[in-house]
């Protein structure tokens, strides 16, 4: 039985989001540092369009921390709000935001959210 290693290529294996941590071997620790973490194809793989169809692209990880300034806090309320508002429309009134928005290539939500944080 042939064996095919998914790295040898990612685009078949169709990789995405978190990849390479912990390497295939579970939670495994080998002495104080864990396995898998110095793996070059360890990364956050994401699938990209391009006019020849997609490729596969990797990101290094990134941690992302909860907002500690008022404007990134007040912000981060703007649109959780925003995001409720949405939640409260009308299917017709999704469906006329995601009209709209085919206009300029975005999704219907992404339209509603950039014209909710602008007017608040």
């Amino acid at each position: 039985m042939a064996i095919k290693d998914p790295l040898e290529n990612p685009i078949a294996a169709q990789v995405r989001k978190k990849y390479g941590t912990p390497n295939g071997l579970g939670d495994t620790w080998l002495g104080i540092s864990r396995f898998g973490l110095l793996n070059p194809y360890a990364g956050i793989f994401r699938t990209k369009p391009t006019k020849s169809g997609q490729i596969v692209v990797r990101n290094k990880f990134y941690q992302q921390f909860a907002p500690r300034t008022a404007g990134q806090i007040a912000a981060s309320q703007t649109f959780a709000n925003a995001m409720t508002a949405w939640g409260g429309l009308t299917d017709d009134q999704k469906n006329q935001y995601n009209i709209d928005a085919r206009k300029i290539r975005i999704e219907g939500v992404n339209l509603f959210v950039r014209q909710y944080m602008l007017s608040h």
